[in-house]
C-alpha cells in the first residue's frame, strides 16, 4: 500500500470546482478516485463504515464535504480547496440553484428573491458564513451561531492541513501550483458548470447587499485569510513561474478552442 499522503478535495459549491473535478479525473486513474457527496450526516456515516481495505485503496477523494474526513482515512492526508469572494459565490449559488431544475430547493428558489433565500435559512450551511462551516468541521450550526471560535478553527484547518488553497479568481495560477505540488501533467481545461445571466454584484440593491453582508461576516474574514495564504505559497513557487503562468495562458486558449470536438471524440470512445 502507497504511503503517499492522500489528496482530499474540499468542494466549497460555487467555487469553480466542477471544472477542477474534471482535471483531477484525468490526473489520477479511475480506481484511484473517490467522488461523492459527503456533506450530510448519514452520507458521512456510511463513508466511514466502510471497510477499512475500501478506504485504504483511495487515493483522491474529493466532492462536498466538510473538514474532518481525513481522520477516518488511513495514513497521512493532504487537503486542497478553492474559494471566491463570499458575496459572489451566494449570488452565484442562488441563481445556479434557480436554473437547475433538478436541485433540491429549485420550487422554492423560483418563488423567492435572493435577500429571502439568504436571510430564511433554507440552506444556511451553504448561504450562512458557509466558509466557516465548511472549514471548521461544523457545517449544520444555527444561524447566527457562527462566531469567533469557529472563525479560529477554520483558520487552524485551513493553515495546518490544506496544502493548497486556491483563488478562483486566479484559476490558472492555482491549477499550476496544484501541478507542481502533487506532480501532476498540465492541467489543460475547459471552464464548466458556468452559471450564466447573472447579475454583477455591483448591480445588486442596497437592501440585497445588506442582507449578503450580514451571512458574509465571517466568510469575508475567511477568504482575506485564504489570499494571505494563497500568496504565501505563490511567493514561494520557483523561478519562472509567472511565465510558466503565461504560456499555460496562451496554450489552453487553443486548448479550449478544440475542446468541444475533442468531447464528442470521448463520447464515440
Amino acid at each position: 500500500m502507497s504511503t503517499a499522503p492522500r489528496l482530499i478535495f474540499l468542494h466549497v459549491p460555487r467555487t469553480s470546482g466542477t471544472t477542477l473535478h474534471a482535471i483531477m479525473a484525468r490526473q489520477y486513474p479511475r480506481e484511484a478516485i473517490h467522488d461523492a457527496e459527503l456533506f450530510l450526516p448519514d452520507d458521512v456515516e456510511r463513508f466511514r463504515s466502510l471497510p477499512e481495505e475500501a478506504r485504504a485503496r483511495i487515493r483522491v477523494l474529493k466532492g462536498h464535504m466538510a473538514f474532518g474526513l481525513h481522520g477516518s482515512m488511513p495514513g497521512p492526508s493532504r487537503y486542497l480547496t478553492m474559494v471566491r469572494d463570499p458575496i459572489d459565490r451566494l449570488v452565484s449559488y442562488y441563481y445556479y440553484v434557480r436554473r437547475r431544475p433538478q436541485a433540491a430547493l429549485h420550487e422554492y428558489v423560483k418563488g423567492v428573491d435572493l435577500a429571502t433565500f439568504v436571510r430564511d435559512g433554507a440552506a444556511r450551511d451553504h448561504t450562512d458564513n458557509s466558509y466557516v462551516r465548511f472549514y471548521s468541521g461544523e457545517p449544520f450550526v444555527e444561524m447566527g451561531t457562527i462566531d469567533e471560535v469557529l472563525l479560529e478553527k477554520a483558520k487552524a484547518n485551513l493553515a495546518n492541513h490544506f496544502a493548497v488553497v486556491g483563488q478562483q479568481r486566479h484559476f490558472d495560477e492555482t491549477i499550476l501550483m496544484l501541478k507542481d505540488e502533487f506532480g501532476w501533467k498540465t492541467p489543460y481545461y475547459q471552464s464548466e458548470n458556468v452559471t450564466a445571466g447573472r447579475p454583477k454584484v455591483q448591480d445588486i440593491d442596497d437592501g440585497t447587499r445588506k442582507v449578503l453582508d450580514d451571512h458574509t461576516r465571517y466568510d469575508r474574514e475567511i477568504f482575506d485569510f485564504c489570499l494571505k495564504l494563497y500568496q504565501h505559497k505563490l511567493n514561494a513557487m520557483p523561478d519562472g513561474f509567472e511565465r510558466e503562468v503565461r504560456l499555460f495562458k496562451q496554450k489552453n486558449r487553443v486548448v479550449q478552442k478544440a475542446y468541444p470536438r475533442i468531447k464528442r471524440l470521448r463520447r464515440k470512445r
